[in-house]
């Protein structure tokens, strides 16, 4: 089911709060961030509003612009690392995500083998 024109417009403020927030928690000026990744302040400042939706190219852009992660902007919780084994379990899932569709299935197939064989 697609989300609602609602939820997305929700979604999008949500993550312009979440970038002038961390914006002005370093003390810029929106000038000084719209120069980083290549827009006008005026159109930083529409996305800061959540008026125009960011591309992920540019939601990239601005993240490393302000050396935060993305799942910063959306307000995500990451995980704290509290061993080697979580720290290995954090890089296989990030991993994860750059894989194609059916190379995620092949590793989905590998990993619940080696489930099944480890117990």
């Amino acid at each position: 089911m697609p989300r609602s024109d609602n939820n997305m417009k929700a979604t999008d403020i949500r993550i312009g709060k979440a970038i002038k927030r961390i914006r002005l928690e370093k003390g810029w000026a929106r000038i000084q961030l719209a120069l980083m990744v290549g827009v006008t302040h005026q159109q930083l400042t529409k996305y800061e509003l959540g008026t125009n939706r960011i591309s992920c190219g540019r939601l990239e852009a601005i993240a490393t612009g302000l050396n935060v992660s993305i799942s910063d902007l959306f307000g995500c919780e990451v995980p704290v690392v509290q061993s080697e084994d979580d720290r290995l379990c954090l890089e296989i899932a990030k991993g994860a995500y750059k894989l194609s569709r059916p190379v995620k299935a092949l590793v989905s197939t590998l990993v619940s083998g080696l489930v099944n064989a480890n117990r």
